[in-house]
């Protein structure tokens, strides 16, 4: 009697049947923890993002004076110092240098000078996109105020 190397007919069945059944509880762990990590990453992005740029924004301007400060289309103006944004980037340029921070994907940036009787003006960065997780869309709204000194 010859003895054949190979898989029966059932054998085949019962790995096929096996395979079918892991594979969509492997593929549920994986997309679990994709979804995590996209979390995360945002998670991550909008938690450093907002403070870096706070920061930045608040020190640029208060070693500016506020009757140099000027906003038109393009960004915000003082003196040789010019803040607007070039894409996905917020620039900040002071003449002797140039920063640029990367912004979220649709992120808009605008510029205003706000003038309070009494009070000091203030410059007001607003910085606005849409974020996406799972399906949903959430809209992230910033306003990042630096005042000037009372004149």
């Amino acid at each position: 009697m010859k003895h054949r190397s190979g898989f029966t007919l059932t054998e085949m069945f019962v790995v096929i049947a096996v395979v079918v059944a892991v594979l969509p509880i492997i593929g549920t762990f994986f997309a679990d923890g994709w979804v995590a990590s996209h979390r995360a990453l945002a998670r991550v992005e909008n938690n450093q993002l907002v403070p870096l740029l706070m920061k930045q924004w608040q020190s640029v301007i208060h070693n500016t004076a506020s009757d140099q400060w000027s906003v038109d289309e393009k960004g915000f103006a003082a003196g040789t110092l010019r803040i607007y944004q070039e894409n996905r980037h917020l620039v900040v340029d002071s003449g002797a240098s140039r920063r640029t921070f990367l912004l979220p994907a649709d992120a808009q940036c605008r510029f205003v000078i706000e003038e309070h009787s009494g009070l000091s003006d203030c410059a007001v960065l607003h910085v606005n996109w849409k974020s996406r997780y799972m399906q949903r869309e959430n809209s992230k709204d910033f306003r990042f105020v630096a005042c000037g000194g009372q004149e």
